[in-house]
């Protein structure tokens, strides 16, 4: 007769996990009591006990008082592998404790319960040694530091680490992949080298004599620092130490997978769609690491989604990767059934958030996501990006021919399930993206598309109502600043729509000779289709902005600063394409500043107006950033709170719903950002785009003070359509 316990304490010391084995043959016969009893895992030596115990708790259920009980083994960081990688209790590996084969199901629930195991305990006090730090040194090598080698439940170092990955392709089996002597001392380094750097991690720490004294798992090593999840332990920390966070996070997605009567069955997302759009197939998404992972271990179907037309890409970058990864013929298996289908580009990476998830289950047909951006060169994580939910009309305002820049869920083909089911969106990361921002340069940033591209850049422009003479009003306030308005008006005439513009100048008191180079420049360019107005009083961009408004006769508004130079014919094209949806607010784009050749040269200045920071102190309070979308998003057009009225464009029809800007509350700065807002609180969506950049080259019309009644500006109802109506970025690096 034989029977296995689970024990959670031994002489005070915390070893969670041990198996205990009372066999009949073992208490009969004391020579096998002396003797090694060995733990294997799928035929596997995975370590073996000697030392045989007396344990009143087991007296109280099987036995004789006082008698020897067998054996005990640190079991539990084998069965997490074992969830990790998809053989649960009721179809794990078969063991073997002292030549008897059993299962984890003939177990009692206790020995399979990860409810409360705790990853990487080595990293606390009171084990043989102390693991201080682990990193990747290489794509494959893993490094440890270790501190504080001393004597542990009577034995006494050197102590023998040996590593073990589960073998993916015939068996699930863990193999041995290396081990390392540590001798008493101070500090050392472990340096095991992985097959798969994606894989769990098995560690065993044994006696010089080879008897077993503890055992660790790291179920998750691409969470470690210069790992591919990296990025993830960043976003998720909750700045308790890097140790602490590895430890925490990976215990929580550990007990995501872990399948008991409470949790729902399966996981969420059973199908992985790579977008093709500019893909080269040297991205990170087809290492055959990744897909063997993907693929062999966590049973997803991964296909690809076809490339756009007309851009550059390797529609075979996909099975090249399979065939190389020798997985041709198994992407489309999946073993995780019938879930949600998670789309994101070529130079992402899906999120372990996602992956483990078994309760992300949104209602409706399809969801943006949130994601993290990280550097595709160094280990930077930069980002984190939390979409809102937002309905399919976003990715008709997408860059032509590139690729969508967040994660999508679908669920059914992106049928919707449930009429009338709201958009709940993620607030969990799906994907990671690995941006290149190491070619970024002042070129790129004037044109983020090539000069030479046909004009319709995003794929409304497609679409847009054609545009009659005078259909699109650009108002400009002015004073003095002669220099810097010619220019402008020499960019409009310029621009693919010209045809279609009326300028509208408000005149703020500028000085006579100003006052006549600006009437020469705008009869010189647009003729009988400009008009001059009069603000004979102080400074007030939102009265002087008002007043270009009621005269202006377009559908389409366009306010923009006087020192504004639209370098790129096809601005005022795109921004109208996009203003002219019924969903949209105000379409803006990337603004730069400065000058080529001048100090500082060109730098980013603005790409649409982000929620900052929350106070709720008193009165609710928001602040406001605009950080570089450029580097976060690439090519995009997606929610923000609010656009910069230094360019920005909107219908008519919003401008009176809106009642246009405050000039009495706010006649200089943050009119924009208030005239956003009730936008919002009107149903509407404000809009930014990367594909198209222009200049602010010279000194700002508007003024700089700083307006705390605008900063104030906030109830808690609109704070919240502002935080469901706008991307929130939250820098994690």
């Amino acid at each position: 007769m034989r029977t296995v316990f689970c024990c959670d304490q031994l002489n005070d010391f915390d070893i969670h996990g041990w198996a205990c084995i009372d066999d009949e043959a073992v208490k009969a016969d004391p020579g096998i009591q002396q003797s090694m009893v060995e733990l294997r895992a799928g035929g596997t030596l995975i370590g073996q006990r000697r030392r045989s115990i007396a344990r009143p708790d087991v007296d109280a259920v099987v036995g004789q008082a006082g008698a020897n009980k067998g054996y005990n083994m640190p079991v539990l960081p084998l069965v997490a592998v074992c969830a990790v990688i998809g053989k649960g209790a009721s179809n794990g590996l078969t063991m073997s404790f002292a030549g008897i084969d059993f299962g984890l199901a003939e177990n009692p629930p206790g020995m399979t319960d990860l409810s409360g195991y705790r990853t990487l305990r080595l990293a606390t006090p009171g084990w043989p040694f102390i693991i201080s730090d682990v990193w990747f040194a290489t794509d494959n090598e893993l490094r440890m530091r270790i501190d504080a080698v001393t004597p542990s439940l009577g034995a006494a170092p050197p102590y023998t680490v040996r590593f073990f990955q589960p073998e993916i392709f015939s068996s699930a089996r863990p193999l041995p992949i290396g081990e390392s002597i540590v001798n008493s001392g101070g500090m050392a380094f472990l340096s095991p080298f992985l097959r798969n750097p994606f894989l769990p991690l098995l560690m065993t720490v044994s006696t010089a004599d080879g008897e077993i004294l503890c055992m660790d798992a790291i179920p998750f090593p691409s969470l470690c620092r210069g790992g591919a999840h990296h990025a993830e332990l960043l976003a998720l920390s909750a700045g308790r130490g890097y140790i602490q966070d590895l430890q925490v996070i990976s215990d929580a997605l550990l007990r995501e997978i872990w399948s008991n009567a409470e949790t729902p069955p399966g996981a969420a997302i059973s199908g992985l769609n790579i977008d093709l759009t500019g893909a080269t197939g040297a991205e990170r998404i087809f290492s055959p690491f990744v897909l063997q992972w993907l693929i062999m271990v966590l049973g997803l179907r991964v296909t690809a989604v076809a490339a756009k037309d007309h851009v550059p890409a390797n529609p075979n970058a996909l099975d090249l990767a399979l065939h190389n990864a020798g997985l041709t013929g198994s992407a489309s298996a999946g073993s995780r059934g019938e879930g949600l289908t998670l789309t994101i580009p070529s130079d992402g990476l899906p999120a372990l958030s996602g992956l483990m998830s078994r309760r992300l289950m949104p209602r409706y047909g399809s969801s943006y996501s949130a994601f993290i951006t990280t550097s595709a060169v160094v280990d930077t994580p930069t980002w984190y990006v939390a979409m809102p939910p937002l309905p399919a009309w976003l990715s008709g305002l997408q860059p032509r021919g590139s690729v969508t820049p967040y994660p999508m869920l679908y669920r059914d083909g992106g049928k919707i399930r449930k009429a009338g089911a709201s958009n709940d969106g993620s607030s969990m990361a799906m994907a990671i993206r690995f941006v290149d921002d190491m070619f970024r340069s002042a070129e790129t940033r004037i044109f983020p598309v090539a000069p030479d591209v046909a004009a319709g850049l995003i794929g409304a422009a497609t679409s847009a109502p054609e545009l009659s003479e005078r259909s699109v009003s650009v108002i400009v306030s002015v004073r003095n600043g002669a220099l810097f308005f010619c220019d402008l008006l020499a960019s409009l005439a310029g621009q693919t729509i010209a045809p279609a513009l009326e300028i509208i100048v408000v005149d703020n008191r500028s000085a006579p000779s100003e006052r006549h180079a600006i009437e020469a420049a705008a009869r010189e360019l647009f003729a009988d289709r400009h008009t001059i107005l009069d603000h004979d009083s102080h400074f007030n961009h939102s009265a002087q902005t008002n007043k270009g408004a009621a005269a202006a006769q377009g559908k389409i508004l366009c306010v923009i600063d006087s020192d504004i130079v639209l370098h790129d014919p096809r601005t005022l094209e795109t921004l109208v394409a996009a203003a002219a949806d019924p969903h949209v607010a105000t379409a803006g784009c990337m603004v730069l500043e400065g000058q080529p050749g001048k100090t500082g040269g060109i730098r980013f200045r603005s790409a649409g107006i982000f929620p900052g920071g929350l106070t709720f102190g008193g009165r609710p309070k928001v602040s406001y950033s605009e950080p570089d979308c450029g580097a976060i998003l690439g090519l995009a057009t997606y929610p923000v709170a609010a656009n910069s009225f230094a360019l920005a464009a909107m219908r008519k029809d919003v401008w009176h719903l809106v009642n246009g800007l405050a000039e009495d509350r706010l006649p200089v700065d943050h009119n924009d950002i208030d005239f956003c807002i009730r936008a919002i609180d009107a149903g509407l969506t404000n809009v930014c785009t990367t594909v198209v950049a222009a200049y602010h080259v010279g000194r700002a019309t508007r003024g700089s003070e700083f307006d705390a009644f605008a900063a104030e500006h906030l109830t808690p109802v609109t704070l919240a359509r502002i935080l469901s109506g706008s991307m929130v970025l939250r820098r994690i690096s």
